[in-house]
């Protein structure tokens, strides 16, 4: 099957390629293969690939922290999961065609819901709804600026708050990482957490722009047009073959 794997640390689209490699073992007890339908190319993908962001550090790595696709084979043990449901994976390593995982890092989702939305659910959608359930106070109808995400990550300096802005503003600054969030939340708050934002992107409140699809083997085009300043929507990876 194919595959896309980052060699080094260093510019995404000189690094990475897609490469052949085996097919994942039947599964365990517990676990599942699932077939990658699409997988975005999130802003943490390219900063880890740089070596500018947690998770990568034995190389050559996979890739890629949020995808869709469909149950392709179970092992023993797994409940609540039937051949060619769809999920996402809360795995890592969705720029494949194929993944082994726990069934425990999937979530159930439905076949009605365009699938290229349902490949960006992990990580961003949930970020900014676990920040504003938890971190600030807000009701139906109150207005929210929102203007950054990963601030210091992405633009690779550090944070400047003066303290007049701490002490007279009474602002507040808090980092927030999806990833430890989860480990403390039970599996079924993590399903409900995302019920509820499947049902914001299937009645239209939520959703992504899309700027290009590319297959699995388009991937140094893909990370070039990802690296782009002045996009206008996502960048995704799809399998050799059409998503539906």
């Amino acid at each position: 099957m194919k595959a896309i794997e980052a060699a080094t640390h260093g510019i995404p689209a000189e690094v990475c390629q897609c490469v052949e490699v085996d097919d994942p073992s039947p599964p365990d007890a517990g676990e599942v293969i699932i077939e990658i339908e699409a997988a975005p190319i999130n802003p943490a993908d390219l900063l880890m690939i740089q070596g500018l962001y947690p998770g990568v550090s034995e190389f050559p790595s996979r890739l890629g922290i949020e995808g869709v696709g469909r149950v392709a084979r179970i092992g023993n043990g797994v409940d609540g999961l039937k051949f060619g449901d769809r999920v996402i994976s809360l795995a890592r390593t969705n720029w494949a065609e194929r993944v082994s995982l726990s069934a425990a890092q999937v979530v159930p989702v439905p076949k009605t819901v365009d699938a290229l939305q349902l490949a960006m659910l992990k990580a961003n959608p949930a970020t900014a709804h676990l920040i504003l359930r938890d971190y600030v106070s807000i009701g139906a109808g109150d207005w929210i600026i929102h203007n950054a995400v990963n601030y210091g990550f992405l633009s690779g300096e550090p944070c400047h708050v003066t303290p007049d802005q701490l002490i007279l503003r009474g602002l507040t600054l808090k980092g927030f990482w999806l990833a430890p969030k989860f480990g403390t939340m039970k599996p079924v708050e993590i399903r409900s957490h995302y019920d509820h934002l499947v049902q914001l992107f299937a009645d239209g409140t939520l959703s992504v722009p899309v700027e290009e699809t590319y297959t699995i083997d388009q991937a140094r085009d893909a990370l070039s047009h990802a690296m782009r300043e002045g996009r206008n929507g996502k960048i995704l990876i799809t399998a050799n073959r059409p998503v539906g």
